[in-house]
């Protein structure tokens, strides 16, 4: 045995080495420390101390170092470091390690049992990174979170992922989140892993109590529908699971065979754009059509408002539409296109077209399909093809209430140099009475100066009168308020007729009578035209021209025109056209009235022979059954002359005069007689034949007094000049 005393060592007294490899500390006192043996090494140390002072250790053997710290061995296959006599840190007997906690769940366990900080990771650099690695992981493309500054940050595949800033917002993908979650990538997924239950994304404000909610319902195929909830339990709008967004319903409804892509179910306003920019844009519904990306042709349908109503069985029938439309053939840059407005007749169950704006900017109304008007009719069109239905354009205004206001009215304008849009025209209807029933109908233009306003040219009062330059009716003499009025200058209120057609045809100002639906009276008037004028205080009558039935029958209507002038206070009648003829001053005997006037030529002839003429000329005139001749004629050769010889070829034969004899002297006048006819001492005579057309030619000394006594014939076969009147009464 081999005794070792180091004096030096603290507390050992003495080192012994005994027979058999063993090896024996003991105390000062002489009592065993630990014997360490050959083969089972070290079995009988407890306790070492390093330092001055010594730990007790509960949980076993161990070694103190200084003032209070320790490794030990508390229980089983366990080592343990403690400070201030407690444990702080145990690596169990399958490697776990535990920090302030004696029995680690994990191979680092880490526990305070008052202290909010519970581990520090530190770098002395700008980045402090953690790494992890399993058996697969590859580096230096390690999983890593760390800190640069005060951002916390993962990243993977030597890239960084995830990064919360200091400012509390998560960027996933980015590195500079710009919102409180940031995320930059393709796809989000959020599923539930529990059994038939839903996927739920809840959505809350600070200050709100519910907030709101998107679910994606547990579903065993492909596609599952999404459900937008504006609170726990209102439904805000979902997409079903074949793609349409229903908004305010959770089931899609078939309209005209067909389910919508976009439907909106509510019970108040369904859809409103606002647009609230400060600029001039507005809000946009864009509709879009090609043809599989290719250019679209005329008359393919572009886009479509529909309206749908409910019919007792379903939605199928439409009731209205507005649709866009490739008005013509369309090319680079140029898209003609025309919009239609459609609705659906009672008793109907399709559409039809009613109202037309094409790409030219005409305005079609009605039956606009119908292809049968002009494209130069003008850019407002109203149509239809119906027989008992005419085309028809309705003006309502309401409201207006005192006489003279305009409630309805067509405006007319056009650009002048230098000036904006000018109104040149207008028609317009003005109520008349309080009762908004009767109306006045103006028309004004515009004079052609520059800067002038219209003014009113024409009126169609509420009593159906026509009045030129009146604004209204004024109370005339002869007729009162007549039917039409017109005042102005000569250039103004002067009223022409004309009529072009290329015939004979001419223009007619007609005056007609009826009463009622039956026949006119017997002595009615049938019409007149009045002159009439102001002499300061009233409106008189200074001339008539009046049409007037005489008597009234079956296929007749004599009547008379009479014509009246003013002599003073009325106008008294001076003239009239009867059927009887001519009566003047009032006169109403047939016997009385002057049945014929008239004037004319006629060939004289000198007969009894053969005669030749170098002039013949003859000219009367007639009024009433009075005719005057004057003849003129130069025979050129006579021969054959016997008995007596006469003047012939006078317009109108010889009344038949009563009694006898059958002749009467009315009066020939001569104006010339060559003397060979007669002698020097004779006077030329003549007669008219009873009932004939000529008048026997006799000379004499004197006048022929009762039947022919004291003349003779003309000297027969001579030749010259005979000229000179006679006067007779006609048949």
């Amino acid at each position: 045995m081999t005794v070792i005393q180091p004096n030096s060592v603290s507390g050992i007294n003495s080192i012994t080495v005994q027979n058999g490899n063993s090896l024996s500390i003991h105390k000062s006192d002489g009592s065993l420390i630990r014997t360490i043996t050959g083969t089972t090494g070290l079995t009988t140390f407890r306790t070492i101390s390093v330092g001055s002072a010594t730990t007790d250790f509960s949980q076993g053997s161990g070694i103190n170092i200084g003032l209070g710290a320790s490794i030990s061995n508390g229980s089983g296959n366990e080592l343990t470091f403690g400070t201030g006599g407690d444990d702080r840190v145990r690596i169990t007997g399958i490697g776990s390690v535990g920090i302030g906690t004696l029995a680690p769940h994990e191979v680092l366990h880490v526990y305070h049992p008052t202290a909010n900080g519970v581990s520090l990771f530190e770098s002395g650099d700008a980045t402090t990174w953690i790494g992890f690695r399993d058996s697969s992981s590859t580096y230096p493309n390690l999983p890593n979170i760390g800190c640069v500054g005060d951002d916390f940050r993962y990243k993977s595949g030597g890239t960084e992922r995830l990064r919360i800033t200091s400012a509390g917002k998560v960027g996933i993908n980015s590195a500079i989140p710009g919102y409180t979650l940031d995320m930059v990538g393709d796809q989000i997924r959020l599923k539930s892993n529990a059994s038939s239950s839903n996927a739920v994304l809840r959505l809350w404000g600070q200050d709100t109590n519910t907030g709101g909610a998107i679910i994606a319902q547990n579903s065993a195929g492909n596609a599952a529908p999404l459900y937008f909830y504006h609170s726990n339990t209102d439904l805000g709008m979902t997409l079903d699971s074949s793609g349409r967004l229903l908004v305010g319903t959770t089931s899609s409804a078939t309209i005209n065979s067909g389910d919508a892509t976009l439907q909106v179910k509510t019970s108040s306003k369904a859809i409103s754009i606002l647009q609230a920019d400060s600029n001039d844009g507005g809000g946009n519904i864009d509709f879009g059509k090609s043809r599989g990306g290719a250019v679209v042709q005329s008359g393919d349908n572009i886009g479509n408002l529909f309206w749908n109503a409910h019919d007792g069985t379903d939605y199928a029938t439409r009731a209205a539409a507005i649709q866009g439309w490739v008005d013509t053939t369309p090319g680079g840059n140029d898209m003609p296109g025309r919009i239609t407005f459609s609705t659906t007749a009672d008793g109907a169950a399709s559409l039809t077209e009613r109202l037309r704006i094409d790409s030219g900017g005409n305005v079609s109304v009605g039956d606009v399909t119908a292809n049968n008007y002009a494209s130069s009719l003008g850019q407002l069109r109203i149509i239809n093809n119906a027989l008992s239905t005419p085309a028809s354009l309705a003006l309502y205004g309401y409201g207006n209430t005192n006489t003279g206001d305009t409630f309805a009215k067509i405006q007319f304008a056009q650009q002048e140099t230098g000036y904006t849009g000018q109104v040149t025209a207008e028609i317009k209807a003005l109520a008349v009475g309080t009762d908004e029933r009767g109306t006045d109908l103006t028309f004004t233009t515009r004079p052609n100066t520059s800067g002038s306003s219209p003014l009113e040219r024409l009126r169609i009062d509420s009593s159906g009168r026509l009045l030129i330059g009146l604004t209204a009716a004024v109370s005339l003499p002869y007729s009162t308020y007549g039917a039409i009025q017109t005042q102005g200058s000569y250039s103004t209120s002067s009223i022409n007729i004309i009529n072009n057609e290329d015939n004979g045809n001419t223009s007619a100002l007609t005056f007609n009578k009826i009463r009622g639906s039956g026949a006119a009276g017997g002595t009615d008037a049938m019409g007149g035209i009045n002159w009439g004028a102001y002499d300061g205080s009233a409106w008189r009558s200074g001339v008539t021209i009046e049409g007037k039935l005489t008597s009234i029958g079956s296929n007749a209507v004599p009547s008379k025109l009479i014509f009246k002038v003013n002599s003073g206070s009325s106008n008294t009648e001076r003239f009239a056209i009867t059927p009887n003829g001519v009566t003047f001053n009032g006169d109403t005997a047939a016997a009385n009235a002057l049945n014929d006037y008239e004037e004319g030529t006629f060939t004289p002839t000198y007969n009894n022979g053969t005669v030749t003429y170098s002039a013949q000329y003859g000219f009367y005139i007639r009024v009433g059954n009075i005719v005057h001749c004057f003849f003129d004629m130069t025979v050129a050769s006579c021969s054959g002359q016997a008995n007596a010889p006469y003047i012939g070829g006078f317009p109108f034969n010889k009344y038949n005069r009563i009694g006898s004899p059958a002749y009467y002297y009315e009066g020939f006048t001569w104006w010339y007689l060559d003397n060979s006819f007669t002698n020097s001492t004779a006077c030329a005579q003549g007669y008219m034949i009873n009932g004939t057309n000529y008048g026997n030619m006799y000379c004499g000394p004197t006048p022929m007094i009762h039947g022919g006594s004291g003349g003779s014939y003309f000297i027969h076969n001579q030749v010259g000049r005979l000229s000179g009147t006679v006067s007779y009464t006609a048949q």
